[in-house]
């Protein structure tokens, strides 16, 4: 005769036990009622012991099968209606603790980031004087346009982020509150960390350029106007509310994401794409911005799903 723990690896049997133990231990004694706690340790001695053996009929031969213990119905009598909603009582304090925002492989993304404007950077004496030609500059349509992608760059970003999560106070949904108020925290952490950047590189706009040179450089005197080109302050905001606002759809499922998420992006690349036309950054000022704004958005997300009580929650 067989115990119902055999039928289990030990992994998953010290798993299943530590739940049981856990529910057990957090059900608070309103909840624990004549018959739940009784039920639980019968239930925890069925899974360690073996348990009461269930005959089952196969074929004309009666046999005895061990009652392995369903989980569900286990943490339904504690009052847990899902295992999860047990281990959240556990384990976010342990988490939380050992969790930072910032991690060692943050200096290797970073460094791909210089990386990736460093490659880019040939493109910057070609791609930005060729959108100021004459007949693009003339283009009504053009300037209209890369006008109001500057806007929604900023202070639209920080704007429709905070919309947003008040939309969705008022409305009383959790969702929709959470997301905006996600998107806000990484606008102004990216918009943060773009300023900072910006006066410690201290590169020279294109309209300030000296000797039509994209390689002109004032480390330290970038929080001014004229030398602060790198990163593109306009770029980076827009990219951590598109990339925030993304993978809040992509974690909670919501229906219409393979279309909303090119949707946020491409317009995030229309407000670099202006910054370029209105002659304020080069190109690797545009895509140092796009990896700085999306890092930004991605990690919040991230972060404050992976651990609720972190301080980055505390608004919701």
């Amino acid at each position: 005769m067989t115990s119902a723990a055999a039928h289990l690896r030990p992994r998953h049997s010290l798993r299943l036990a530590g739940i049981l133990l856990g529910v057990l231990v957090t059900t608070p004694a309103h909840a624990q009622g004549a018959d739940s706690l009784p039920s639980l340790r019968m239930a925890v001695g069925d899974l360690v012991t073996g348990g009461p053996q269930v005959p089952h009929r196969v074929g004309d031969s009666a046999t005895s099968t061990p009652r392995v213990p369903e989980v569900a119905h286990i943490l339904e009598v504690a009052g847990a209606r899902h295992p999860f909603d047990t281990l959240q009582h556990i384990a976010p304090s342990r988490q939380e603790k050992r969790r930072w925002f910032f991690t060692p492989r943050d200096a290797l993304l970073f460094g791909a980031l210089a990386a990736g404007a460093v490659l880019v950077s040939p493109l910057d004496e070609t791609w930005t004087p060729q959108l100021q030609r004459d007949y693009l500059q003339d283009n009504r349509l053009l300037r209209n346009g890369a006008d109001v992608f500057q806007v929604i760059g900023n202070p639209g970003s920080v704007l429709s982020a905070a919309s947003i999560y008040l939309a969705g106070r008022l409305s009383r949904s959790p969702a929709w509150s959470d997301a905006g108020w996600h998107a806000t925290e990484a606008v102004l952490l990216s918009s943060a960390s773009s300023f900072a950047l910006k006066g410690l590189i201290g590169r020279a706009r294109p309209l300030t350029r000296e000797n039509g040179s994209a390689g002109v450089f004032r480390p330290g005197h970038g929080f001014g106007n004229d030398y602060s080109s790198m990163p593109s302050g306009h770029t980076t905001v827009a990219f951590a509310l598109a990339s925030s606002l993304s993978r809040e759809l992509q974690v909670r499922h919501v229906r219409g994401r393979a279309l909303a998420v090119p949707l946020l992006y491409t317009v995030a690349s229309l407000v670099g794409v202006s910054r370029l036309y209105n002659d304020k950054h080069w190109t690797s000022d545009v895509v140092a911005g796009a990896a700085l704004g999306t890092f930004f958005g991605v990690r919040v997300v991230k972060y404050t799903h992976a651990v609720p009580g972190s301080w980055l929650n505390w608004g919701r």
